[in-house]
């Protein structure tokens, strides 16, 4: 248990080795981890059970499987968090559970599970690509006075820095009534994303061949503009166009486009 996260745990062996908590739950995770840095010249690492993370999380060089055992990552770090990776192919995590900290990353996280952010906390990535890519649902569980995240939590709008889902049956929830904002969402070719929320993207929205978006009845605002070359299921759903310059809606899947409501 380490409250103070101000020791370090070097990995380093080069046979197969195991990061393993048994307390707790992803609600109430106990015990927590300090300043962690990954450093294997062969062998894996292997993740299992709820890590609360209280440190930075530094992976120079080895492969890390969190997804054989459904692991799960628990920030919780009020000075902020530093996960630094040499390559996002490698340090794919399975579940992100952000709470009441900040993650900072230099490199886009792969997500094979399910990401959980909840109030007061804030995600910062540096990179030039895209921000996170996710394969299982998020939710967000945003201010329950305000349509928007909240305000201590944003994705970057950063030029080329989308949100993408590229796993197979996703979903998008937030928890406030109203929806929230994505600035630039991006669904992937084998996606399937369902909206449980309304969603404003403030960016950019992009669907990519064989990816599908399915809006159900709820609603997008749209500010930027929308290249779709896969399936948009709109037809119970209102498309709000809200953006102050010039907007533009690209299909280019080579069928035609339905939209229920604009």
């Amino acid at each position: 248990n380490s409250t103070s996260h101000s020791g370090n745990i070097v990995i380093e062996g080069t046979a197969d080795q195991t990061i393993e908590n048994t307390l707790g739950s992803s609600s109430v995770p106990q015990g927590s981890v300090p300043n962690i840095v990954i450093n294997k010249s062969a062998g894996k690492l292997y993740l299992r059970g709820i890590l609360q993370v209280r440190g930075n999380w530094t992976h120079l060089s080895g492969e890390v499987d969190a997804t054989t055992h459904s692991s799960s990552l628990f920030i919780r770090n009020q000075g902020g968090c530093e996960f630094t990776s040499s390559n996002k192919d490698l340090m794919a995590l399975n579940n992100l559970d952000i709470f009441r900290g900040q993650l900072n990353v230099s490199v886009p996280i792969v997500i094979k599970g399910n990401l959980n952010i909840r109030q007061n906390a804030t995600y910062n990535c540096t990179a030039t690509e895209d921000l996170m890519h996710v394969r299982g649902n998020i939710t967000i569980q945003n201010s329950a006075t305000a349509p928007n995240l909240p305000a201590s939590f944003t994705f970057p709008n950063q030029s080329g820095g989308y949100l993408v889902l590229d796993g197979v049956t996703q979903s998008i929830t937030f928890s406030n009534a109203a929806g929230g904002t994505i600035p630039r969402l991006r669904i992937g070719s084998t996606s399937t994303t369902t909206l449980a929320s309304d969603l404003e993207v403030s960016d950019l929205l992009e669907v990519e061949n064989g990816g599908t978006l399915n809006l159900s009845n709820r609603m997008l605002h749209v500010k930027g503009n929308t290249n779709n070359s896969g399936t948009i299921n709109s037809s119970l759903a209102t498309v709000q166009f809200i953006g102050t310059d010039l907007q533009q809606w690209t299909n280019s899947n080579g069928t035609e486009q339905t939209i229920g409501n604009v």
